[in-house]
């Protein structure tokens, strides 16, 4: 994988999207395969910032508009990422703050290494974290996956205005799966799936959380598959 600069983007490209001035400043990364891609943060997050461009794109509609890691209610530190050279995947390394828990220490910085995969193919985007402790002592874990969707079409995030949406679809979960609809004017239903291994200990329309115990050199692995299709 080579690294990535901040200023490279997706060119003779029907569905490019110019950054907005809200998250202009916060480098960019992008991965495409065919008709689908994405725009992710530094940390490989599609940030919950109003009027910005980060999500997963398929067939010009954003299918997943927020898909945001955080540990203990903290995002991560990034130490690294790198593009492929045929843009399907990214990798990012990342580690963890100070955790601060009743005014002490619960987690002291740079005891954990998460690698994060990232990979796009036609109308799936999975993720892997592998996390590893580099701690003398077990510690607590709580990592969480926020997202959301809005069903914007490209033009919507070029800024363009529709005059009439269709509508939300109620959220379909069970213990791993959470599929997130929408029926657009043209009477075609889109939905995000997103699925979730192992099953979390928490699920919600929003939001997929993990409780771990990494004892010293252990390693744990998470996936979340998102999947999106189309029906008319």
């Amino acid at each position: 994988m080579r690294s990535m600069p901040d200023e490279e983007r997706p060119s003779g490209d029907p569905y490019y999207i110019q950054a907005s001035s809200v998250a202009a400043d916060r480098p960019k990364l992008v991965l495409k395969h065919n008709e689908a891609f994405l725009v992710a943060d530094s940390r490989g997050d599609f940030p919950d910032i109003p009027e910005s461009e980060f999500g997963f794109y398929v067939d010009g509609t954003r299918f997943l508009s927020r898909l945001e890691l955080v540990m203990h209610g903290h995002p991560p530190l990034v130490l690294n990422a790198a593009l492929s050279e045929d843009t399907l995947q990214i990798a990012v390394d990342l580690t963890n703050p100070d955790i601060l828990h009743d005014g002490g220490i619960a987690l002291p910085g740079r005891m954990l290494r998460i690698a994060r995969l990232l990979t796009i193919f036609d109308n799936q985007l999975y993720q892997r974290l592998t996390v590893e402790s580099f701690g003398e002592v077990s510690h607590p874990l709580t990592l969480t996956w926020h997202f959301g969707t809005d069903f914007v079409d490209v033009f919507e995030v070029r800024g363009f205005t529709r005059a009439r949406r269709g509508a939300l679809v109620a959220p379909a979960r069970d213990q791993d799966h959470v599929a997130l609809g929408y029926e657009g004017l043209d009477r075609v239903r889109r939905t995000t799936h997103l699925a979730f291994v192992p099953r979390p200990i928490r699920l919600t329309d929003a939001a997929a959380t993990y409780e771990l115990t990494l004892a010293p050199g252990a390693v744990f692995e998470i996936s979340v598959v998102v999947t999106a299709t189309t029906e008319a």
